[in-house]
């Protein structure tokens, strides 16, 4: 029914306004887990493909300074190269997991229906204080 107003669409089907809310909730809140897994997936993919681009250039890089025809200056800048490339691969190896956990507890908080940080686990919850008396003695700097 595109095009058609809610209150349209609700007449159409006979449906009270309570009903179509709840029935366009649950529509919703279906397309936000499909839309969360996809997002997870496409997440591990690329991280992949970076992977495989970043291994591509470094081998390319090894093959170039294997070469005897290029001169020092050439040789130190691919050299440079070649390290910066092992910091990128190691980059990616290392924040992978983090980025897919992180990816994982937001899907999980979408599919509880939690949209803050707070409510994925990252930030510990405010210290409760009971009084004033709780505070301590005041720091000097």
């Amino acid at each position: 029914m595109q095009g058609r107003s809610y209150d349209e669409c609700r007449a159409i089907l006979g449906l009270s306004k309570r009903s179509l809310y709840r029935y366009l909730a649950k529509i919703y809140e279906d397309d936000k887990k499909l839309l969360v897994d996809e997002n997870h997936q496409e997440l591990i993919i690329q991280t992949r493909v970076l992977f495989q681009r970043f291994t591509k250039i470094l081998n390319t890089l090894e093959v170039m300074g294997e070469d005897q025809n290029i001169s020092r200056i050439e040789k130190l800048a691919i050299l440079s190269a070649q390290a910066q490339m092992g910091r990128a691969i190691h980059s990616v190896l290392r924040e992978a997991p983090a980025v897919a956990l992180v990816s994982q507890r937001r899907a999980a908080a979408a599919s509880r229906g939690f949209a803050r940080f707070s409510d994925l686990g990252y930030l510990p919850p405010p210290p409760q204080l009971s009084s004033s008396s709780d505070w301590g003695a005041p720091i000097l700097l």
